[in-house]
């Protein structure tokens, strides 16, 4: 980054951005990743133009943050993938034809689908979350588990531009959950390889699904008939797969149960979520493998097998049992040299 340049700060990815300097270059950089034609002009000539970008693409999710002076464009995005739009500062006026969509900072998130618009905007910084519906179909219906085709057809509008406005009251606005997960993208290196194995990108899209269709899991809890061996045979995958990537998404295809369903299940069984218990089989897999660690093994090595982020490894360790992990390895070597 250029000294003097008043660039808003990224949501993730500050050290890996790509800057530009002139609109026509920006346009002709990302056109290649881009999932839209855009044709950039500068609003005001008068001052330099800026803007920086960073991007993290895994099988489930593509996010990018950006960063710009103010700036005019026509866009035109021939796929059907729409994208969520965040922002952190700054506000934007898109026009598609006759239906013009306002958002920023002082007035929510905004859904823009694949189509032709004329795209205004101020000083900003944004996250943008790609909404595929094919992608978003295959989570919905995990998610749904056994419910009418019409339910996951309905669900999303893929075509309507709107506001998202940000919600008030004692429920978490789901745009600021959003921006919570994408900044643990810097905690894990932004490498897409960590994201995806972690399960950040699967909660990504799934807290997007919910904003997009807020109604779509609210109600009282279903009446759940408890099946024990349900539950058994999720809490057996779990164990077979703790050292791979387990997502919520994974675990409703495998029991068949909406996400509702499924949290009501563990509920019921271990007065936890499902997220927790398998929290817990790895912390407990880690300290099995330390107290019988062989002479040299280290912290990093047995709970990279289990966890991508090992600071957070290392805080849920000691809520757990009550030391660091480090310690435990310590307590294992001098036994061993008594």
């Amino acid at each position: 980054m250029k000294s003097g340049r008043p660039i808003p700060a990224l949501a993730f990815g500050n050290r890996l951005a790509i800057d530009f300097d002139d609109p026509e270059r920006m346009a002709a950089g990302l056109a290649a990743s881009a999932r839209a034609t855009l044709n950039y002009r500068s609003i005001d000539r008068s001052t330099p133009f800026f803007s920086r970008a960073s991007a993290v693409v895994t099988q489930s999710a593509r996010v990018v943050t950006s960063a710009s002076s103010a700036v005019e464009a026509d866009a035109y995005a021939p796929s059907s993938i729409g994208v969520l739009l965040l922002p952190l500062t700054g506000a934007t006026r898109v026009e598609y034809g006759r239906r013009t969509v306002e958002w920023g900072a002082a007035l929510g998130a905004a859904f823009l689908p694949s189509d032709r618009c004329v795209v205004r905007t101020s000083t900003r910084s944004l996250v943008s979350i790609d909404i595929d519906p094919v992608v978003t179909e295959r989570v919905l219906r995990a998610m749904l588990g056994d419910v009418a085709e019409k339910t996951i057809a309905n669900a999303i509008d893929h075509a309507t531009p709107r506001l998202l406005p940000r919600r008030r009251g004692r429920r978490p606005d789901l745009a600021d959950v959003l921006l919570r997960h994408v900044a643990c993208f810097d905690a894990l290196g932004c490498d897409p390889q960590l994201i995806q194995r972690s399960g950040l990108d699967d909660a990504l899209l799934r807290t997007a699904i919910l904003y997009l269709c807020p109604d779509l899991l609210s109600g009282p809890a279903e009446p759940l008939d408890r099946k024990k061996s349900t539950v058994d045979l999720v809490c057996d995958y779990i164990e077979a797969n703790l050292t791979s990537r387990i997502t919520l998404t994974d675990l409703e295809r495998v029991s068949g149960l909406s996400a509702r369903r499924l949290q009501y299940a563990f509920r019921a069984t271990f007065d936890k979520t499902p997220g927790q218990w398998v929290t817990e089989r790895r912390l407990d897999a880690v300290r099995k493998q330390i107290l019988a660690a062989p002479e040299g093994a280290t912290v990093t090595w047995i709970a990279g097998e289990y966890f991508s982020h090992l600071g957070e490894f290392a805080r849920l360790y000691r809520e757990r049992f009550g030391e660091l992990p480090s310690d435990t390895l310590k307590n294992v070597s001098s036994r061993r040299l008594r």
